[in-house]
């Protein structure tokens, strides 16, 4: 089995253009991997406290009914109140997917910063005017793609100075 080649080595053939734009484009990519992360865990986090509100209002009413005398008797009123708890407490712990795929996430863009990195000593002498030209290419390609306005504006605002400097994410 032949050694890996280094991604370096092989941007050293390449041309200067191609890999600024590659890295630019990596940089772009990683900063929506992410992005999705955050928008994953914030719907996560609002659902979670929706359902903290909804067992503290399901608290709130035994409480009340527990007093007054219905149909229902305190003890089954407090059984559904439980069963609700326990059915929200397994809801949430079903949602801890967002915590696998953040660290997925965090994998991927740990990876693309680094084969960045690696490649960037190999873009000093592009032309800056055609880096800058293909990037604006494949931002419209991704731009193309994106479903939602979050992406759109993501793409706009991260779009990357002809320095070639690393997408600034905070």
């Amino acid at each position: 089995m032949p050694a890996p080649i280094s991604p370096c080595t092989l941007a050293t053939s390449a041309d200067p253009c191609a890999v600024a734009v590659t890295v630019n484009v990596l940089g772009l990519v990683s900063a929506q991997l992410l992005d999705i992360a955050l928008d994953v865990e914030r719907s996560v986090n609002g659902v979670c406290s929706g359902f903290q509100g909804m067992t503290d209002r399901l608290k709130k009413a035994v409480e009340i009914c527990s007093p007054i005398e219905h149909h229902a008797s305190e003890s089954s009123v407090q059984a559904i109140a439980d069963q609700l708890n326990l059915d929200i407490v397994q809801a949430v712990v079903a949602m801890q997917f967002q915590d696998r795929v953040n660290q997925r996430i965090q994998h991927l863009v740990a990876t693309i910063d680094d084969l960045a990195q690696e490649l960037r000593p190999n873009v000093i002498d592009a032309e800056q005017e055609k880096v800058h030209s293909l990037t604006e290419f494949w931002l419209e390609r991704m731009n193309d793609r994106s479903t939602m306005q979050a992406e759109r504006r993501l793409l706009q605002a991260e779009q990357p100075e002809s320095d070639l400097s690393p997408v600034e994410l905070f």
